[in-house]
C-alpha cells in the first residue's frame, strides 16, 4: 500500500465490502474474513461487537485483531459463538471470572459487560496483547476488570515464550510449552504467575468461572492449582488442542468430580464426553467443564436455543 495512502479513504473501502459480505448470500459467508478480506481491505479503528443478548462494545483494531476482525467481517456471533453464548449465559450468575490466555479480551469484556457487580482478572503473557486489552478495556469504559502481564504455568519463575509471528504483530497462539511453536518467528522471556498466587495474593474468596486458553500448557498449570480448584469448583471453558493430551485432562478433571462436554460450534450444542476421540471435528476444540448435574445444566440453558445435550 502506498505511504501516503489516505485511512479515511481506506477505511470506506473496508466498510462498503463488509456491508456487501453480511448481506450478501450464503457463498460469501463461507469465505474466510481475517486472511485475504484483511489484507485487500484494512480497516483500522473501533469494531462493534455484538454477542447474542449482551450489551454492545468495542474493540480497538490495527487491522491486527484476528477476533475482532471477525465481528467486523461478518457481524453478531461470528467468534466462537456457542462457547460465547455459554460464557455470556454463566458470566451473568458468577462473582468472579479468570481469563486466562484473554488475547485482546473478548472474554474478559464480555463478562464484564453480562455482569457488571462481577470481577474478572484476565492473564495475558504477550506484551502487545495486554496492551490492547488496556484499550479495549478503557474504550468502554469497564471498571471491574483487572489485567496482568503475565504467563500462567506451576511456578512463579521466568519463562520462554515462543510466539508465532515477530513483534509487531497481536499474536494468537504464543506458548510456553516445548510441545508448542517449535518454528516460533520471536521469543520473550516473560514472567510467570500460577493460578494460585492469582487467587490468594487477589484474596479472592470466590471463584465461580474460567476460561483457559494457554496453548497446550494448562494441565501443567491446572495440576498445580488442584486442591483450590476442586474446593471451588468453577464452571470452565477449556481450549483442548489436537497436540494437547485430552485423556490426561479428562482423568483429571474426572478426579475433581466434573463433567466434560465437547462444544459443537457449528451445531450450536453440547456433547458429554465418555471417551476422549483424537479425531475431534475442528469445531469441537473448546470443552465445557462443570460440576453442574445434567438436570442443573437444563434449567441453566432451557429456552437458550441449544439442540441439547448429546
Amino acid at each position: 500500500m502506498p505511504i501516503n495512502w489516505n485511512l479515511k479513504d481506506v477505511n470506506k473501502k473496508a466498510v462498503c465490502m463488509s456491508s456487501l459480505l453480511k448481506t450478501s448470500t450464503n457463498i460469501f459467508l463461507n469465505l474466510e474474513p481475517n486472511a485475504n478480506l484483511s489484507k485487500e481491505f484494512p480497516y483500522f479503528g473501533y469494531i462493534e461487537i455484538k454477542i447474542n443478548d449482551l450489551p454492545t462494545f468495542n474493540m480497538f483494531s490495527n487491522n491486527d485483531d484476528l477476533v475482532a476482525q471477525k465481528y467486523f467481517w461478518h457481524g453478531m456471533n461470528s467468534y466462537e459463538r456457542t462457547t460465547l453464548k455459554i460464557w455470556s449465559i454463566l458470566s451473568k450468575k458468577s462473582r468472579t471470572t479468570f481469563d486466562i490466555g484473554s488475547y485482546t479480551g473478548i472474554f474478559a469484556i464480555s463478562a464484564a459487560v453480562s455482569n457488571p457487580k462481577s470481577k474478572i482478572y484476565a492473564v495475558e503473557a504477550f506484551d502487545m496483547n495486554y496492551s490492547r486489552i488496556l484499550v479495549n478495556i478503557r474504550c468502554n469504559n469497564i471498571g471491574n476488570i483487572k489485567v496482568f502481564n503475565s504467563a500462567v504455568s506451576d511456578n512463579d519463575q521466568y519463562v520462554e515464550l515462543r510466539l508465532r509471528s515477530g513483534d509487531g504483530v497481536l499474536s494468537t497462539g504464543g506458548s510456553i510449552s516445548n510441545n508448542r511453536n517449535k518454528d516460533y518467528a520471536l521469543k520473550k522471556n516473560v514472567k510467570s504467575t500460577t493460578l494460585e498466587d492469582l487467587l490468594l495474593k487477589n484474596e479472592i474468596s470466590t471463584l465461580d468461572l474460567m476460561k483457559i486458553d494457554i496453548e497446550g500448557y494448562e494441565l501443567v498449570a491446572l495440576k498445580a492449582f488442584e486442591k483450590l480448584l476442586f474446593l471451588h469448583k468453577p464452571d470452565i471453558i477449556i481450549e483442548v488442542l489436537p497436540s494437547s493430551d485430552g485423556n490426561e485432562l479428562y482423568d483429571f478433571f474426572l478426579s475433581g468430580d466434573y463433567y466434560c462436554f465437547y462444544i459443537n460450534e457449528k451445531q450450536q450444542s453440547l456433547h458429554l464426553i465418555s471417551q476422549v476421540s483424537n479425531n475431534t471435528e475442528p469445531g469441537s476444540r473448546n470443552w465445557f467443564v462443570t460440576c453442574k448435574t445434567k438436570d442443573e445444566l437444563n434449567i441453566l440453558f432451557k429456552d437458550k436455543g441449544f439442540w441439547g445435550f448429546g
